[in-house]
């Protein structure tokens, strides 16, 4: 191989790994899309008369969720770290929402003063992880 095919060759590898890093920020806008819904769940389910509402929030969140999975594995390419900032973000917002919920449902149902800033909190983990995809995207190899 001579100088020249050898800096083709380079140039075309360097042009595949940033069409892959960029094709790996689709899970920033998972996140975006995660964190509201969780938030506009968390607080339908918080300020919804029971037992309709909270019900029907709870059933629009799973189906948010379910629709933002399948699209997560139909993507070709996952960001550097995805299964860590994945695993963290899903166990830290179950620890948060499940919290929210309980604390809310017996201390302060129906109160928006709780419900909105704990609905804010559940999206906390998601924009956290969906901004650390969006720096790895960023950074080079």
């Amino acid at each position: 191989m001579d100088r020249e095919q050898a800096l083709r060759d380079l140039s075309t590898a360097d042009g595949i790994t940033e069409r892959v890093r960029r094709r790996g920020t689709w899970y920033a806008g998972f996140c975006a899309e995660a964190a509201v819904a969780s938030v506009a769940c968390t607080f339908a389910i918080g300020m919804s008369p029971a037992p309709w509402g909270p019900g029907v929030a709870t059933g629009v969140l799973i189906a948010a969720f379910l629709a933002l999975t399948v699209y997560g594995v139909r993507q070709p390419v996952s960001p550097r770290g995805f299964a860590a900032w994945h695993t963290g973000s899903m166990a830290a917002w179950g620890a948060l929402y499940a919290t929210a919920l309980a604390v809310g449902m017996t201390a302060f149902p129906g109160e928006a003063s709780w419900w909105l800033p704990a609905a804010a909190a559940t999206a906390l983990p998601f924009l956290a992880a969906g901004a650390a995809a969006l720096r790895a995207a960023r950074r080079p190899a």
